[in-house]
């Protein structure tokens, strides 16, 4: 820097067209260094997607007399970087949200 090869001005330029999820920028703005991008929530979010197929796919082979017990463990989320993990028997669906809100479900 500094030089004829690159001048104080041209470096300037490159940092100032930095993507936005370089480090540099990141670390200016105050956001997160470890954040993740989109493309790295949405990869984790498929391979969650594998794992639960993957486990579905052996409790068909149970359901069908295949096997006596499901080859493949129940699959956990890919842990990620500021979304906080779910408790493990924590209630969905609607059930669970009817029993929230204080309402009987009349289906059972």
């Amino acid at each position: 820097m500094g030089t004829h090869a690159l001048t104080w001005g041209r470096f300037r330029d490159l940092l100032a067209r930095l993507p936005a999820d370089s480090c540099h920028v990141r670390a200016l703005s105050g956001e997160d260094v470890g954040e993740w991008t989109l493309d790295r929530h949405l990869l984790a979010s498929q391979i969650d997607h594998m794992r639960s197929t993957n486990w579905l796919i052996g409790a068909l082979l149970v359901a069908l007399g295949g096997a006596r017990k499901n080859p493949v463990p129940e699959p956990s989320p890919v842990p990620r970087p500021g979304v906080e993990a779910k408790k493990p028997n924590e209630s969905r669906g609607f059930m669970a949200l009817a029993a929230r809100m204080g309402q009987r479900p009349l289906i059972r």
